[in-house]
Parts: C-alpha cells; structure tokens; sequence
C-alpha cells in the first residue's frame, strides 16, 4: 500500500497558527490497549482522497532555524515534559539507534537519544535528550508535536505532545491515533503520520 493513501483534510491555508501560542492539548482519548483502530475508509470525504503533497523545495517558515538541539549536561528540562516519555523517570540511554525518514521532503533524522519533534520545538528539555525541527510544507505540525524515546530493554515509544493535528501509527490500511500521556511502544518498522506528513522509523 502506498503510504500517500491515507486521507487527511487539505493542509490549512499559511498564516493559520499564531507562531507564539503552543498548541491546545487534545482531549483524553482510551488507552492503549482499549484505543479504537479506525478504519481508514470509514474518513474518507465525498469518496476523496488526500495525498501528501509534492515538496519541490520551497523553504518553510523557519528555513534559518537550527534544524536540532542538544540538551546540555545536567539540564532539568521545563515541568512540561514531567510524566512524558521525555521525562528522565522514562527514559533511558539508547541502546540500539534507529532513522526516522520523509520520503517527501528527504528529511532523515538520527533517533539516537529521546527526541522532541516539532515545527519549532523547545529547547528547554532534559539531558539526554535533543529536539529536532520538522521540515514542514503542510503546515500541519505543531510546535512541540511529539517525541520519540527509548525505554528498558533498547525498546522505543512515541507520545504525542498535545498536537493539533495528530500524531498516527499506519498499520496497513488502518492507523490508530496516539494520546498525550499514553505512549506507544513501536515495533521497526513503523510508519507514522505526524499531523500531514508521513514518515518511516527503522533500525539503523
């Protein structure tokens, strides 16, 4: 199945978000476990089909911006992150390292520590982790959208961060939706949609 079949709605029109209001937690959804896996079908809108748009290079909002930041020694990282998959409670030191790709914008991003994904994501995180900036065509991704982190035993988890557009696993043709304070652990590969985008995780 091509990963560009899964529908979405059209990106929204550019100046949508105000740049300095972080993004709306979502409301609590079941957990994982009990959580519904949506039929894709059962979304689609008048029988039409989003596609992930072709990227031809065109710089986006923050083309100037560090695409990644390390945290420095010994950094506590703010209280948001506290009880996330950020949180040094939850984390552990990698031992195994993974990619994460877009096929589209060719972004690929070493998942070698516990990783801040966003449009511009803090920098004010907790040791042993960075934050990296998403190259973003859509404008479907939150500033802080969602992070990816190693747990016991080399295992790896993705937590969304409160996002607006939502952060998916795609399993087939069905794709179930991650919670804020519900992480999921992954099985490489595995296929996300962070809000309109799709990306590939797998072992380096």
């Amino acid at each position: 199945m091509g990963m560009s079949r899964i529908p979405y709605p059209p990106a929204p029109e550019p100046g949508w978000y105000d740049d300095d209001v972080d993004a709306v937690p979502e409301i609590a959804f079941p957990a994982y476990g009990t959580q519904e896996m949506r039929r894709v079908q059962a979304h689609r809108q008048h029988g039409q089909v989003h596609e992930q748009p072709e990227w031809h290079g065109e710089p986006d909002d923050y083309a100037g911006e560090p695409d990644e930041y390390t945290a420095e020694p010994g950094a506590e990282g703010d209280a948001q992150w506290d009880g996330t998959v950020l949180s040094k409670r939850f984390a552990r030191e990698a031992e195994r390292e993974a990619v994460l790709t877009n096929a589209v914008t060719n972004q690929h991003i070493d998942i070698n520590m516990n990783t801040l994904l966003g449009r511009k994501p803090s920098h004010d995180i907790p040791e042993g982790s960075k934050s990296v900036r998403l190259i973003d065509p859509t404008r479907t991704v939150s500033r802080n959208h969602c992070a990816i982190s190693y747990g016991e035993h080399g295992t790896l988890w993705l937590e969304d961060m409160g996002s607006l557009n939502g952060t998916y696993v795609v399993h087939d043709d069905e794709e179930m939706r991650v919670s804020q304070g519900t992480p999921v652990e992954l099985d490489l590969p595995a296929h996300l949609r962070i809000g309109d985008q799709f990306f590939t995780l797998d072992a380096r």
